[in-house]
């Protein structure tokens, strides 16, 4: 993949993240303004928070890298990137209380998940090219993580008679796939730590604490709206954010 191509294609995302969270901006302001949902709001917050730092950061990323063609770096942009369409969940409820078809429904917990195994593909990818996967397969990488992703979401089961407290509806094999996800996250976490291993850079120390940090927020806020613990969830993603974009820079300035 050339310089050209990934920024044509991160552009793109980008354009996509902010069209989608300014568009949810809109409509779950025209939806307070109307009382409609009053008692949900607070449990839209988390959601809305965390779509609208991952945009902006992906955008930060994209300004501060736009001329580094680096695997790592894109893969996180994309991470961030579909990490921000979280703020399609909410749909869920305005699906409830206009009694929409289950299809809808349905429908809508499959793109979520679309987008949320595609980013935690992207992430894992991200550390094996840290440790040392060779950067011209990053054409190949994005393909499989998001034919996997798709495959995965397509043949999801689905439980259509309950609903998670993240307004989707409930998969079927639940714990499996979250032990699946986690795993994941765990080998790509591993990965900077082979990277700093292999290489004796000290920034990949923070790189590595700032990818556990995001990732951990991340996953936390995707199943929890309670303020109590999205609160911390929270911060644990933008403090990821801000180690991870920073040591990463670091490592390249000095390239």
């Amino acid at each position: 993949m050339t310089l050209e191509t990934r920024n044509t294609f991160l552009i793109l995302g980008l354009f996509i993240s902010a069209l989608v969270v300014l568009a949810a901006c809109i409509g779950l302001t025209y939806i307070y303004l109307k009382g409609i949902l009053p008692g949900s709001m607070p449990a839209v917050l988390p959601p809305l928070a965390l779509s609208l730092v991952s945009s902006v950061a992906a955008l930060l990323i994209y300004l501060s890298f736009r001329k580094t063609l680096s695997a790592e770096i894109t893969l996180f942009i994309v991470f961030l990137v579909l990490t921000s369409l979280d703020i399609l969940k909410p749909g869920g409820l305005v699906i409830r209380f206009y009694q929409g078809p289950l299809s809808w429904s349905i429908t809508l917990t499959r793109i979520v998940y679309l987008f949320r195994f595609s980013g935690i593909f992207c992430f894992m990818s991200a550390g094996l090219f840290a440790a040392g996967l060779p950067s011209q397969r990053l054409s190949i990488t994005l393909g499989i993580c998001f034919f996997l992703a798709f495959l995965f979401s397509l043949i999801l089961p689905i439980d259509s008679s309950i609903r998670e407290d993240n307004f989707i509806l409930r998969v079927g094999l639940h714990s499996e796939i979250q032990t699946g996800m986690i795993i994941l996250e765990i080998i790509a976490v591993v990965n900077y730590i082979i990277a700093l291993g292999k290489t004796g850079e000290k920034a990949l120390l923070l790189t590595t604490l700032g990818a556990a940090l995001t990732i951990s927020g991340r996953e936390i806020l995707f199943f929890q709206q309670g303020l109590l613990i999205a609160i911390p969830a929270f911060i644990f993603f933008c403090v990821g954010i801000l180690l991870y974009a920073k040591k990463i820079h670091q490592i390249y300035l000095w390239k």
